[in-house]
C-alpha cells in the first residue's frame, strides 16, 4: 500500500525478500548493510504478525538486524521501526507513549520485546531510533485481510451495542505523515523514541465495514474481549501539524478503495 502511495519517487530504496533489492533475515546484518549505504534515513516496516512464539520473535530479530546493518553501513542518522498499538493491550483510556503497556496477546508482547531490545541496542550503538506505534492500517489489518480473501466477517458486539473500536490510519495519511517524519530525521530535527501514529478519533469496526459497503455478522463479545483500543495522538500532532486530523469511517473507506493492497 505504501509502495503504491509513494509510486514514482526516485529517492527511496525498497528492500524486501522478493524485490530487486533482496534481503532476508537469514542473510544477517552484513547482507543488508550494502543496501543502506548512503541512506539518509531507514524505515523498517517488516515484521511478523502471526504464528508461534518463535515466529513472532522474528520481530525482535528483524529490528536488531536492521540496527546492526545501519551501524555497519555507517548510514542514516535516524531509524524508524514499525511497532504497533497492540503493545498497549488492555491499558485503560487513551494510550500515551509514556504510559503503561499491557499486551493482551502474543503479537503485542512480541512487539514490546522488539521495542525494548532495539532501544537498548540503539543506545549502545549511538543510533537515533523512533518506534512508530501504528494504529490499524485500513485495508491491511485483519478486516482487510478477510475482505481480500472474501472470507465472511464476524465482529464482537458489546453490551452497549457497539463493535470493537480501534485507532486507524489509512495508507494515504500514513504516507504523508511518514514523509514529514523522514524530513525531520534527515534535517537533523529531534524526534521522540516512541510515537503513536493514527488518525483521530478511533473508528468502530462495524461503521468502517458499513462505509466500505461490506456486510458482517455479530456475536456476543466473549469475556475479556477488548472493546476499545485508542491512542493519544497529541505528540504526533505537535510534530506534524494536521497529521491526526479527524477521519470519518466514510473517508477511511474511500482511502481503502484507492489504496487496496
Amino acid at each position: 500500500m505504501l509502495a503504491q502511495a509513494w509510486a514514482g519517487r526516485g529517492d527511496m530504496r525498497w528492500v524486501s525478500r522478493a524485490g530487486p533489492r533482496r534481503w532476508a533475515l537469514a542473510d544477517g546484518p552484513s547482507g543488508l548493510a550494502p543496501h543502506l549505504e548512503g541512506a539518509g534515513c531507514v524505515l523498517c516496516l517488516a515484521g511478523v504478525t502471526a504464528g508461534s512464539q518463535a515466529a513472532l520473535a522474528g520481530n525482535r530479530e528483524i529490528a536488531l538486524a536492521v540496527l546492526r546493518a545501519t551501524d555497519i553501513a555507517a548510514a542514516a542518522p535516524h531509524i524508524f521501526l514499525a511497532s504497533s498499538m497492540a503493545v498497549y493491550g488492555r491499558a485503560e483510556g487513551l494510550s500515551v507513549e509514556d504510559g503503561p503497556t499491557a499486551p493482551a496477546g502474543p503479537y503485542g508482547q512480541a512487539k514490546l520485546e522488539m521495542e525494548q531490545a532495539s532501544h537498548a541496542l540503539a543506545a549502545q550503538a549511538g543510533l537515533g531510533l523512533t518506534q512508530l506505534r501504528l494504529g490499524n492500517v485500513v485495508g491491511a489489518d485483519v478486516l482487510g485481510q478477510n475482505l481480500a480473501a472474501r472470507r465472511p466477517i464476524t465482529l464482537d458486539q458489546f453490551p452497549d451495542g457497539r463493535t470493537p473500536v480501534r485507532s486507524y490510519v489509512d495508507a494515504e495519511r500514513l504516507a504523508l505523515v511518514l514523509d514529514r517524519l523522514i524530513e525531520r530525521a534527515v534535517s537533523g530535527q529531534s524526534l521522540p523514541p516512541v510515537l503513536n501514529l493514527a488518525a483521530a478519533p478511533a473508528l468502530e469496526m462495524g461503521a468502517l465495514l458499513a462505509a466500505m459497503g461490506q456486510t458482517y455478522q455479530t456475536r456476543a463479545a466473549p469475556e475479556g474481549a477488548l472493546a476499545v483500543s485508542e491512542m493519544s495522538v497529541k505528540r504526533l500532532s505537535a510534530l506534524v501539524p494536521g497529521a491526526a486530523a479527524p477521519v470519518s469511517a466514510q473517508q477511511a473507506a474511500r482511502a481503502w478503495k484507492a489504496f487496496r493492497p
